[in-house]
């Protein structure tokens, strides 16, 4: 027990290592400007929605209208009368927030064109701008259009990230020769955004159909079976951008199996605390869900094996001593569904052994491996 206390302590130590994030990015919000096609009393309305889904991308600290005026009225400084990047840049100096967002909303005939820009405070420079048009009606604009525009100049949903120099050169790093800066805003300039920002951390719980695998895993007249088990953690995911992310997590998970005859019955338990690092690739689509995929190793610390036999009556525990610490491979898809603040997880695992689950002195060959099939729910924040 003592043994399993101090692995948690750990893995909860680990997982707060890991999921301390930097300082999250401030931000303030100009008023959208409001061209052809669309009322200037929607000016207000819309730029609020626009604050409302920026901060729900868990990307930035955004800062309230009321505070913005409070503090510009300091400085006898008008927020109406600013939409230029020039201003949005002397504004953002005065808030003392990081980055500026401006941005304008048109309609021209039926279609509706939301343009945003993120814009970087210190140097002026814009760090991506997004443009979201639709034949639609003006609440088919609040309901999807400020929320797309808003992922994507956020780097998410297949948000870009384009050169800064028409010789195709950013950040130190060269486009290859021939590629084609392909600026949706002619003339404005465009710098990447750093990778492997922690854009995600929360918890999971699974089930698990354990079973194992190997040459001395089939008793004769017995019928090898799977047991339930549970797994229950957090994790964190850094990305890189829109589509790539690395995950670390950190499970308390219950592996084994189990034999049958008519008389008797084997079960071999083994939990671990197991630490996966996994790519995850996610699918880019239009929809209420996100699909993706994982994949990546697993190392597994043993923290009890112990078998059971039951013979006639008889039950007999024993403890595993020569219990190995393990290897897998895990790989699995899922999806993930906004929900409040953050987002609802589930994912379907499977989870191989690569090395055996012991290793005992007085047998020269032994071959016994996990195999798990694990149904994962989590909750992202």
């Amino acid at each position: 027990m003592k043994r399993i206390a101090v692995l948690v302590s750990g893995c909860l130590l680990f997982l707060a290592a890991v999921g301390v994030d930097a300082q999250e990015t401030t931000i303030a919000v100009l008023d959208l400007e409001t061209q052809e096609g669309v009322p200037e009393s929607y000016r207000g309305p819309l730029s609020d929605m626009v604050r409302t889904a920026l901060f729900n991308t868990r990307r930035f600290r955004v800062m309230e209208r009321n505070k913005m005026e409070e503090i510009l009225k300091e400085q006898a400084f008008q927020l109406l009368d600013c939409t230029s990047d020039e201003c949005a840049v002397e504004m953002g100096r005065l808030l003392g927030v990081q980055q500026m967002v401006a941005g304008s909303v048109s309609k021209l005939g039926e279609t509706h064109t939301i343009t945003l820009r993120l814009i970087d405070v210190e140097t002026g420079e814009v760090l991506a701008a997004e443009m979201t048009s639709c034949r639609c009606t003006i609440d088919e604009v609040i309901s999807t259009s400020i929320i797309t525009a808003a992922r994507r100049v956020a780097g998410l949903d297949g948000g870009t990230i384009r050169p800064t120099r028409p010789d195709g050169s950013y950040s130190g790093r060269t486009v290859p020769e021939g590629t084609k800066s392909e600026d949706p805003l002619p003339g404005m300039t465009f710098v990447q955004r750093p990778a492997g920002k922690l854009s995600a951390k929360g918890v999971k719980v699974g089930v698990n159909m354990a079973n194992m695998s190997g040459d001395d895993t089939d008793f004769p007249g017995m019928d090898k079976k799977s047991i339930i088990g549970f797994a229950f953690g957090g994790f964190c995911e850094y990305s890189f951008n829109e589509s790539f992310a690395v995950q670390p997590e950190v499970l308390y998970t219950m592996k084994g199996a189990k034999w049958e005859d008519t008389d008797a019955t084997f079960t071999a338990t083994y939990n671990y605390v197991q630490i996966p690092i996994l790519a995850k690739y996610i699918i880019v689509v239009n929809g209420a869900v996100s699909p993706y995929i994982l994949v990546g190793p697993a190392i597994g610390i043993n923290v009890t094996a112990e078998s059971e036999s039951d013979f006639a009556g008889v039950t007999e525990t024993e403890t595993d001593d020569d219990a190995t610490m393990t290897f897998g491979l895990v790989v699995g898809a899922g999806g993930s569904m906004e929900m409040g603040n953050g987002a609802l997880l589930f994912e379907l695992r499977y989870d191989m052994g690569l090395n055996n689950v012991s290793d005992p002195a007085d047998v020269d060959e032994f071959d016994v491996k996990n195999s798990v099939i694990q149904f994962v729910f989590g909750y992202a924040f």
